[in-house]
């Protein structure tokens, strides 16, 4: 008989071109932290966050990942996924599918830490769902660096 080793979610996952896991949110919040299981909250500053998957206006299946910041002060919200492998000078290209109520400007970073190697920043985001393309080309190399979306007030 022949043997197949579970290698890098190859088995459970498939093997994909796509660099995130969960792209469309819809893993349930088992853990009970406000998103999606295949990610996880992040942030900093002076601002009261929920951060819930909202099943009322939704743009595709069961729910749509939601943040809400009340009394921002400073700082930022949103959520990451760890473990991506960036080269210093490719293009990635990101699809989001987002809609706001407010009219702050949503960032999009690939983050090691605090250092920023790429971000893009979507100024004026729609209060109806709409896609967004960016494209992020990071200024160094790394493995296992984090990529975040956040949102924050100017």
């Amino acid at each position: 008989g022949g043997g197949f080793e579970h290698v890098g979610g190859a088995v459970n996952l498939g093997l994909d071109a796509q660099m995130l896991d969960g792209r469309s949110f819809e893993e349930e919040d088992l853990n009970r932290d406000g998103v999606s299981d295949r990610w996880l909250p992040v942030g900093w500053g002076d601002h009261d966050v929920t951060r819930f998957q909202d099943g009322r206006d939704r743009f595709h299946a069961g729910h749509a990942q939601a943040i809400k910041i009340d009394h921002y002060v400073s700082g930022e919200s949103g959520f990451k996924q760890q473990e991506l492998f960036i080269e210093k000078g490719n293009r990635y290209t990101a699809s989001l599918f987002l809609k706001r109520s407010g009219s702050s400007p949503v960032h999009v970073a690939l983050a090691a830490g605090k250092t920023v190697c790429a971000q893009a920043t979507i100024p004026n985001v729609s209060p109806r769902w709409k896609k967004y393309t960016i494209t992020l080309t990071p200024t160094i190399s790394r493995a296992a660096i984090p990529s975040r979306i956040r949102a924050t007030s100017e």
